[in-house]
């Protein structure tokens, strides 16, 4: 897991003050989706999915299984765009890579 830090930004304004590590990122919006559906859902859907980076607007997360990177391509994407847009306050592209 990346100990990057995040530089979030508004507007096209960098806000230094909000800084946070790429799994603090991560489980923001892993909380908000657990508050959509349940923890149990949550850990089958997503407990061996990295996140790799946060480059930008990109969210790009990593997923070994070939069932689990299309079950979240096809139905979970969106929402996870929709959780991210909700905790940070902008629209996120999440890319998931097999590596």
């Amino acid at each position: 897991m990346s100990t990057d830090k995040i530089f979030i930004k508004k507007g096209g304004v960098i806000m230094e003050n909000l800084s946070w590590s790429v799994s603090y990122f991560w489980h923001r919006i892993l909380c908000n989706l657990e508050a959509r559906f349940n923890s149990i859902m949550i850990a089958a859907w997503f407990d061996r999915t990295e996140v790799v980076s946060v480059e930008g607007n990109k969210l790009f997360l990593k997923e070994s299984s070939s069932f689990r990177r299309e079950l979240i391509s096809r139905k979970l994407l969106a929402v996870i765009q929709e959780a991210a847009k909700e905790e940070f306050g902008f629209d996120i592209e999440v890319v998931l890579r097999e590596e």
